[in-house]
């Protein structure tokens, strides 16, 4: 994968705080509909003091290892793309939807980067309920043949997540 020495920072990127990220933020439930409750229109309000949680979360656009373009940044691309290590230490990209659905151009971007770093990539698509997305979401695969049993694998790991809450 490319790795170059640009540091990127969020900028006016709040995709995550604003909810598109699922997360339990000091017992605050993060999800579509319901942001952070320290997110204000300059930003995150306790950012010095911010919780691990969002202190190590990192978007792919930020990280180096896929050089992701400028228009590739959350609030701009309408998805956040995560890179997890998955089986094996092998990586596996993500793509949350900063809306109901990965824009097509976004999502014909990441895959060709699945194709160019031979990368499987899972893509979510939020489910509506009367207008209200619930926090539960559709989970679709692209890459390798493998991907299919892997997409499997995941979504079993998802159900017990939900089941969990």
């Amino acid at each position: 994968m490319q790795n170059t020495n640009d540091k990127k920072d969020c900028g006016p990127c709040t995709a995550c705080c604003d909810g598109w990220v699922k997360m339990n933020i000091n017992g605050t439930l993060v999800y579509p509909g319901h942001p952070c409750p320290n997110i204000t229109p300059k930003g995150c309000a306790i950012y010095a003091s911010r919780p691990k949680l969002c202190a190590d979360f990192n978007c792919s656009w930020l990280q180096n290892e896929i050089n992701f373009p400028g228009w590739m940044r959350p609030d701009i691309s309408r998805v956040i793309v995560k890179n997890l290590n998955w089986i094996k230490g092998k990586s596996i990209l993500t793509a949350i939807p900063v809306g109901r659905t990965v824009p097509e151009s976004a999502l014909n971007y990441l895959k060709k980067i699945s194709q160019n770093y031979s990368l499987p990539l899972l893509y979510f698509e939020r489910i509506e309920d009367n207008g209200v997305y619930k926090t539960e979401m559709d989970v679709f695969g692209y890459g390798p043949k493998k991907v299919k049993n892997m997409l499997e694998k995941i979504r079993s790991t998802l159900e017990k997540c939900d089941q969990m809450e």
